[in-house]
């Protein structure tokens, strides 16, 4: 009983979350220099970007040696061919 109430409440927040993110963006567009805007959007695509090679060659290998015992020279190897998804 309790579970779909809180299930339907959920419902409502996820249908709701975009007309509430693009209020939010409609006002911050309206209310920031364009210049600022674009100079922060700049930023936060490099920050994401550097993340991504920080996470695709550091963490990912170190977990693929100490967890899956792969060594990162290997990972590198059959990562362009994929070999390592077949076990190869």
């Amino acid at each position: 009983m309790t579970n779909d109430a809180v299930m339907k409440v959920i419902g409502w927040f996820i249908r709701l979350a975009p007309i509430g993110i693009f209020a939010l963006l409609g006002h911050l567009v309206a209310n920031v220099d364009f210049e600022k805007l674009v100079a922060n959007l700049g930023l936060f695509i490099g920050v994401v970007f550097g993340a991504t090679l920080v996470h695709a060659f550091v963490s990912l290998p170190a977990m693929a040696c100490w967890l899956g015992g792969v060594p990162p020279k290997r990972l590198f190897s059959a990562r362009s061919s994929m070999k390592i998804l077949r076990g190869g």
